[in-house]
């Protein structure tokens, strides 16, 4: 079978006045975990926030049973930024049938920043990799017959960037 890849963060931009001596709540979200070997779901990644700007994390890529498809996680839809940038979709993961041996996960969802973690191939157990860059997802596992379940990726951490 072969685990959807998860969604990548989406990215709030935008401007906003800044008084030198003020303090300003800031949250860095962390990566989602990957889902475990088997039918696993992984978990969505969090948010990062800074004032009134959300980066609203990825959601999770689902585990698929044996010649199961597995559906990915979407890209998380940011709020607060005067452009928002809804974060990359996942890839399908797939799952081998009686016609192919063949079992996939799918890729993890791309960010403003990069490349998603690929997905897990077929054969021996194939780990997804984990998301490559700010906010990316991670990669959903795939293996197919006796060779076992695999685990899926971790998302990566978010971000924020401020510039004054």
């Amino acid at each position: 079978a072969g685990g959807g890849g998860g969604g990548s963060a989406g990215t709030a931009l935008g401007w906003l006045p800044v008084t030198p001596g003020t303090w300003y709540a800031a949250t860095v979200g962390g990566g989602g975990a990957g889902g475990a070997a088997g039918n696993n779901n992984g978990v969505a990644g969090g948010n990062s926030t800074f004032s009134t700007f959300t980066g609203t994390g990825g959601a999770f890529g689902d585990g698929a049973a044996t010649g199961q498809n597995a559906v990915p996680g979407s890209g998380g839809v940011p709020t607060g930024g005067g452009v928002n940038l809804t974060g990359g979709d996942g890839g399908w993961g797939m799952g081998a049938s009686i016609m192919t041996v063949l079992a996939n996960g799918g890729h993890g969802g791309a960010s403003c920043y990069g490349d998603g973690g690929r997905g897990g191939n077929n054969g021996a157990p194939n780990a997804g990799a984990a998301g490559r860059t700010y906010g990316a997802g991670g990669g959903g596992g795939g293996s197919a017959g006796a060779a076992g379940a695999s685990a899926g990726g971790a998302g990566a951490n978010g971000i924020i960037i401020v510039r004054w």
